[in-house]
């Protein structure tokens, strides 16, 4: 199509409200391709994409009843001018796509969002989610994480960048748990006025080493408190942990590793810490390689 497209389920012909439940769905086999503008999709009940959608201008993908869910999953999605989505309160949100993509202002309820982009994630809309969050750039897309907007996540957060892609949120207006982060390039979490927690079964933060054997990148991590609860471990990568008012502390356990790949010649990562309210750390080993 070289127009847009307005797809609605269960609401009035103006789009105003919603009249009854609905549910805009797109098979596997079959897929919109707008050349020129963009899509916009609205249900009560419900989206469902599983075709492939190419939106040449903003996407936006919006539900309304509580439990609705906007699902987006094909890979070969593209969303040229970024993609905005609202899920209902209790619903959740799964985009892929491929290529750089921007997201708009993204509003998840408690079943989370699921972003996976082959190629670069980044933001600097709203990025809000009741429920947990993992956002991906997938094996050979050398894609970064880079989300400068208000990131409000209640639930845990799973981020994973293709090395060496880098990782940056560093707008975080609320106490964030960050379940693991994993990155070839620089990770950097940033909190001005609230805590960020590191960890919580598997090792919390993961830098990778370059196919060449080059160090993993910076990672620095600054907020009013930081709680190391699982182990960091990067490839010769230095580690920056700062708290502003409260303390940097590692939970048993949980210890920082900053050794380089064997054998290359890259030395081994060097660690700072600096806690305002104290500094309570297991072992810290930057050496070897």
């Amino acid at each position: 199509l070289s127009g847009g497209l307005t797809l609605e389920a269960g609401r009035t012909a103006d789009g105003a409200s919603a009249t009854s439940s609905g549910t805009v769905s797109l098979n596997a086999a079959n897929n919109i391709r707008l050349l020129s503008k963009g899509l916009t999709v609205s249900a009560v009940s419900g989206i469902a994409l599983s075709g492939y959608v190419e939106s040449k201008t903003l996407a936006t993908l919006t539900t309304s009843a509580a439990a609705s869910n906007v699902d987006a999953s094909n890979a070969s999605n593209i969303f040229s001018a970024g993609v905005t989505a609202t899920s209902g309160g209790t619903g959740s949100i799964n985009l892929k796509g491929t290529g750089n993509t921007e997201l708009k202002a993204i509003s998840a309820g408690t079943g989370g969002a699921t972003i996976e982009v082959a190629g670069s994630v980044t933001s600097t809309s709203t990025f809000t989610s009741q429920g947990a969050v993992s956002i991906t750039t997938p094996l050979g897309s050398d894609g970064n994480i880079d989300l400068t907007g208000a990131f409000s996540v209640a639930g845990n957060v799973t981020l994973s960048a293709d090395k060496p892609g880098s990782i940056r949120i560093n707008n975080i207006p609320r106490d964030t748990v960050f379940n693991t982060v994993t990155g070839g390039g620089a990770i950097t979490l940033t909190s001005a006025a609230n805590a960020i927690t590191l960890g919580v079964s598997a090792q919390a933060i993961t830098g990778q080493g370059g196919d060449a054997g080059q160090a993993s990148g910076l990672v620095t991590i600054s907020a009013t408190a930081v709680t190391i609860a699982t182990s960091i471990v990067t490839q010769g990568g230095n580690v920056s942990i700062t708290s502003t008012s409260g303390a940097v502390t590692a939970s048993t356990g949980a210890n920082i590793t900053t050794t380089a790949i064997v054998n290359t010649g890259t030395t081994s990562g060097s660690v700072t810490v600096a806690g305002a309210g104290g500094v309570t750390l297991n072992n810290v080993t930057t050496t070897g390689a």
